[in-house]
């Protein structure tokens, strides 16, 4: 999973599957406190990009979660407004 910042308060999230299936983005206080689910959704093989509006959340550091049937991956994610 790549992160980038397009310009605040939108940032997107980059991603690769090489089969179809759910996928799931989860974001997290450095507490482990779950904020927001931000894609939970069937997707089919290949790149995708989905963006995400932070603007409701206040700056800091964040743990983003992707997680399919296929792997688990945890990010970390900072947040200037």
């Amino acid at each position: 999973m790549c992160i980038r910042d397009r310009f605040n308060p939108i940032t997107s999230f980059s991603f690769f599957l090489n089969r179809p299936g759910m996928v799931k983005i989860d974001l997290y206080s450095v507490a482990g406190r779950h904020l927001e689910t931000v894609l939970d959704q069937y997707c089919q093989a290949g790149q995708k990009e989905v963006y995400w509006n932070c603007s409701a959340i206040p700056s800091g550091v964040y743990f983003a979660r992707i997680s399919t049937p296929f792997g688990n991956e945890t990010r970390k994610v900072v947040i200037l407004q």
